[in-house]
């Protein structure tokens, strides 16, 4: 906790370390090798959606299919992971994208992990093992395994930075009896 309020927590007055540790657009460039963040009509929505989340705020992002939604979660997520060696976990409710996102991130070299219904109890129990050491900055998981005790207590010793709702219009647009894990 110490550490994420002083290597994780932007500075009012801009120090140099904030300048450099906290730069969103570095990160963009660091991470996946874009120049700038997309805009959409004129107003740069990933770009404020990105230093709302190093600034440490709630945000909810509402971006097009395609249009750069998991950049917005993960940029902020891979910088905090450098700063506090700290884990995102991100809630979807769809195992292909699951694995999408993972995939495409281990191609990245950025090690992530997924925990669904179909893996057995010992790569579960691996893969949360490996986000308590550390190992993965991203832990994609179903709104259903939040419920479950090995999670929760998994869960607790993971040192988690960053909290990401991703296909949350499920909720919006089907309701919680979609998903009643939503709740």
């Amino acid at each position: 906790k110490v550490m994420f309020l002083l290597r994780n927590n932007p500075c009012k007055t801009g120090c140099p370390y904030c300048r450099e540790a906290l730069d969103i657009k570095k990160g963009l460039k660091t991470f996946f090798g874009f120049d700038g963040y997309r805009a959409y009509g004129g107003e740069p929505l990933q770009e404020k959606a990105v230093q709302a989340a190093v600034d440490n705020q709630s945000l909810l992002a509402v971006f097009p299919t395609g249009g750069g939604k998991s950049i917005a979660f993960q940029v902020p997520a891979l910088m905090s992971g450098v700063n506090v060696k700290g884990l995102t976990v991100v809630i979807s409710p769809l195992q292909s994208l699951m694995k999408d996102q993972v995939d495409n991130l281990r191609d990245r070299g950025i090690k992530a992990a997924a925990v669904y219904s179909g893996m057995t109890r010992n790569e579960i129990l691996v893969a949360l093992d490996n986000c308590i050491l550390g190992d993965y900055k991203f832990l994609y998981v179903s709104p259903e395994r939040l419920a479950t005790e090995i999670f929760i207590t998994k869960l607790k010793q993971m040192n988690v930075c960053l909290l990401a709702v991703d296909e949350s219009h499920c909720i919006s647009q089907w309701g919680y009896d979609f998903r009643p894990s939503y709740l």
